[in-house]
């Protein structure tokens, strides 16, 4: 789709008389997006990644939908972690263009597949969600013996080993080069590995790697979820017409579960579309690319979103929160055995005084 790997020259943009944004409009949506944007979904999406780790560690990993959460929860820390790495990069070199010169692109160059093998492997983990939670409900009796946690262990596992090593064309397509201006400074251009396979290159990150995968992930995720909700609204339909005392407490609470689990769906969906706009507009729009006349508009799109991936592995958390009653209670222990062995030990280093 959009690929940054290549020569740093290849990032320039300019001010084109057929582009709807300029350059100096393309500098102000980065300075919103890295100074304002970046920070709320860090401070937000962070400390509650690290909760959520937590909770799906104590509540165990006997149940493959903690397995999956867990491992969704990781990886959105992860990719939020690698997104700091870039905002503070880029603000080395709008503090100090001259000592940091290049630093942005450097880290878009080598850190670059790291990130969007974590966005990558969200994705996949939110598809593997939905596809469990519409086989539970198309197949209530058999829901237990679909799958073991064990096996969604190794689900896991191989979402996250398989979109990293997907992705190991970007670091390895670029090269720091020393360049003597007046003042010494580094710049990232094209490596001989990926000079001699481009074309593999080309295949692996640019169609199957950013077009095949997520397009695959946002469609079976999308039809998986539309067939839980049909499902589920019947179910509730037929749980309505009978007495409450028939009512089995257990399919309450995977029902409850599964509508939180629709809910980060959606989210996800929601907050893919755009890029899914974007990637339809590289394929119909012949200029809409990194060197065609919409450059400008291109790249702030691509910027965009990135970060609406950000803020939809920033909110998982609230959800679980408002949507779970079990997650909300094992929180609130949590929070609370901490408050108890903090004032313990504050009681302890009192006596002793």
């Amino acid at each position: 789709m959009y690929n940054t790997t290549s020569d740093s020259s290849n990032f320039s943009l300019w001010n084109s008389a057929h582009d709807i944004k300029s350059f100096n409009e393309y500098i102000v949506t980065m300075l919103v997006l890295h100074c304002v944007v970046k920070p709320v979904v860090v401070v937000v999406g962070v400390p509650s990644n690290i909760i959520s780790c937590v909770v799906f560690w104590r509540q165990g990993l006997g149940d493959r939908m903690n397995v999956c959460l867990l491992a969704l929860s990781l990886v959105d820390l992860c990719l939020l972690l690698v997104s700091v790495v870039f905002t503070v990069g880029y603000y080395l070199e709008q503090i100090d263009s001259v000592n940091y010169s290049g630093l942005y692109a450097f880290l878009l160059a080598f850190l670059y597949g790291v990130n969007q093998g974590f966005r990558s492997a969200s994705g996949c983990i939110t598809m593997v969600i939905a596809v469990e939670r519409c086989l539970c409900v198309q197949f209530p009796l058999k829901a237990a013996n679909l799958l073991s946690s064990y096996i969604m262990i190794v689900i896991m596992v191989c979402i996250v080993c398989f979109t990293q090593l997907g992705f190991f064309t970007a670091p390895a397509a670029s090269v720091m080069v020393e360049v003597t201006n007046g003042s010494s400074k580094f710049v990232t251009t094209l490596s001989e590995f990926y000079i001699n396979n481009q074309v593999l290159c080309d295949i692996l990150e640019g169609i199957v790697m950013m077009s095949v995968l997520p397009l695959t992930t946002f469609l079976v995720t999308c039809l998986s979820t539309c067939l839980t909700v049909v499902k589920l609204r019947a179910a509730m339909t037929w749980r309505g017409q009978v007495s409450s005392s028939s009512s089995d407490k257990g399919q309450g609470q995977q029902m409850a579960l599964t509508k939180m689990l629709v809910v980060v769906s959606c989210v996800y969906i929601l907050t893919t579309i755009p890029w899914v706009i974007f990637y339809m507009a590289v394929l119909m729009v012949e200029d809409f690319s990194s060197q065609g006349q919409y450059n400008n508009v291109y790249w702030t799109s691509a910027v965009i979103a990135n970060h609406l991936a950000y803020i939809n592995s920033s909110i998982s958390f609230y959800i679980y929160l408002r949507r779970s009653t079990r997650f909300r209670r094992d929180v609130y222990t949590l929070f609370r055995c901490s408050s108890i062995n903090r004032d313990n030990k504050a009681l302890n280093c009192s006596q002793k005084q």
